[in-house]
C-alpha cells in the first residue's frame, strides 16, 4: 500500500520539477524581459535560450517581432507627424504671403482711388485683411506652441491695427 503512494508522490514531484524547469522558469524569464522593456530606452533584450521547448522559443520570437513592428510604426508616425508639421508651416507661410499681397494691392488701388467713398471702401477692406492677418498669425502661433490664444493681447493688437490705418474714425462705445 505504501509503494503506490510513494510512486505517486515521486511522479508528482518529478512532474512538478520538469514543468517548473522546462516551462515555468523560461516563461518567467520571458515575462521579466518583456516587463523590463521601455520603449525608446533601447532594444528589447529577450533571453536567447529559453529551454528545449520550441513553442517558448516561438513565443520569444513573436514578442520580438511584435515589438519591432510597434517601434517601426512609431518611427513612421513620428516621421509623418514631422512632415505634417512642415506642411502646416508651409501653408501658414503661403497664407501670410497671400494676405500681404492682398494688402499691398488694396493699398495701391486705395491710393489711386478717385473718390473719398472709394478710398474709404479700400481702407475698410484693408482693415479687414489686416485683422484677418493678425488673427491668422495668432492662431498659427497657438498651434505651434499649444498654449492657447491669449485674448487680451490679440484684441489689443487688433485695436492698434484698426487705429493705425488712415481714415479710421474713433469709435466711442
Amino acid at each position: 500500500l505504501l509503494l503506490p503512494l510513494l510512486m505517486w508522490i515521486t511522479a508528482a514531484f518529478l512532474t512538478w520539477l520538469l514543468v517548473s524547469r522546462l516551462l515555468i522558469r523560461p516563461l518567467k524569464r520571458l515575462e521579466h524581459a518583456v516587463i523590463a522593456y521601455r520603449p525608446g530606452e533601447g532594444p528589447l533584450d529577450l533571453p536567447k535560450k529559453l529551454g528545449p521547448s520550441q513553442e517558448i522559443q516561438e513565443l520569444r520570437n513573436a514578442f520580438g517581432r511584435a515589438i519591432d513592428r510597434a517601434e517601426e510604426s512609431e518611427r513612421e508616425t513620428g516621421s509623418a507627424l514631422e512632415g505634417q508639421g512642415r506642411l502646416v508651416r508651409e501653408v501658414h507661410h503661403r497664407v501670410k504671403n497671400n494676405l500681404q499681397v492682398v494688402a499691398s494691392l488694396l493699398n495701391i488701388h486705395g491710393r489711386s482711388a478717385e473718390t473719398p467713398d472709394a478710398r474709404d471702401a479700400y481702407a475698410g477692406i484693408s482693415r479687414r485683411v489686416g485683422a484677418l492677418s493678425i488673427v491668422h498669425r495668432n492662431h498659427f502661433a497657438e498651434m505651434e506652441e499649444n498654449r492657447g490664444i491669449s485674448l487680451r493681447p490679440l484684441v489689443a493688437e487688433l485695436a492698434a491695427e484698426l487705429r493705425s490705418l488712415p481714415g479710421v474714425r474713433e469709435v466711442v462705445p
